[in-house]
């Protein structure tokens, strides 16, 4: 079991830990009255944990950012509530609520706000980050540094920079396929993209899902509706490597790497693009 595992797992303990006062109030009054269980409060306390669990598993399929910590405060707040109404005599309760709170929310906000120590960034001296209104004005006042390149952000740039100028000096009408969101921002275009993430599994089926075909369609209704010319694909992508490969066949398109981290896959008038509807 990996260290990053272990870590995830330890995270959720203790956010099940802020919920073990209302999961202890709920087997205490069923206990004793059965009839608890149909009690506005037990609604309440079993709406606050299964949601617990939904935000969880939300995060995890999602692969989105560590934003399930502010579930501590909310059950510990919620716990107090419930402390107060049945188990007052309990003193060692309310400073173990008021520990729990404290603690972790002046843990997790040191972690995640002050330093911004998200799962990505975790190893990256964001010291090193570049002024990134070196793309454009409208990014002024925000620092650049990323995974990809953290001890040479300025080599990422160079190259980002270098394919901002490529997209920008083509007047085709092009869908950006990349990670990198705020380019179609800063060229004030639109991206015409068929999704805002390209991670496969994830966001969209891949060639071996039930609903590939499906989304299949969806893609190339997409490029034929907007009449798409070209397809810029920069580089890296996380979560897939070969987006039109499994989409159109080679017959329809004309691929191009322009620079390391751009390829340019020029559509052609092909029997696949005219009659899927």
């Amino acid at each position: 079991m990996s260290l990053e595992f272990n870590r995830i797992i330890l995270r959720f303990k203790l956010i099940h830990l802020s919920s073990i006062i209302l999961l202890i109030v709920i087997i205490k009054k069923t206990i004793q009255d059965y009839r608890y269980l149909k009690d506005n409060d037990c609604l309440v306390i079993i709406t606050l944990i299964s949601s617990t669990f939904a935000l969880i598993a939300h995060q995890l399929m999602t692969i989105n950012g560590i934003f399930i910590f502010f579930l501590i405060p909310i059950l510990s707040g919620f716990s107090h509530i419930y402390y107060q109404k049945h188990l007052k005599d309990k003193k060692y309760i309310i400073y173990f609520l008021v520990f729990l709170s404290t603690a972790s929310t002046l843990y997790y906000g040191n972690k995640y706000i002050d330093k911004r120590d998200f799962m990505d960034l975790r190893n990256v001296d964001i010291e090193q980050g570049i002024n990134s209104k070196i793309f454009d004005a409208k990014l002024g006042g925000l620092k650049w540094i990323t995974p990809i390149n953290p001890s040479k952000p300025e080599n990422e740039i160079f190259n980002l920079l270098e394919v901002i100028d490529i997209i920008k000096k083509d007047s085709r009408l092009k869908m950006l396929v990349t990670d990198y969101q705020f380019i179609s921002v800063i060229l004030s275009i639109n991206d015409h993209s068929v999704n805002k993430y390209w991670y496969k599994h994830h966001v969209y089926p891949g060639y071996t899902d039930k609903y590939f075909e499906v989304y299949k369609k969806f893609f190339i209704n997409k490029l034929r509706k907007e009449k798409i010319q070209v397809v810029y694909i920069i580089k890296p992508l996380h979560g897939d490597k070969n987006v039109l490969d499994s989409i159109l066949e080679s017959g329809c398109i004309i691929k191009s790497s322009v620079t390391d981290i751009l390829d340019v896959y020029e559509l052609k008038n092909c029997e696949n693009l005219k009659t899927l509807n």
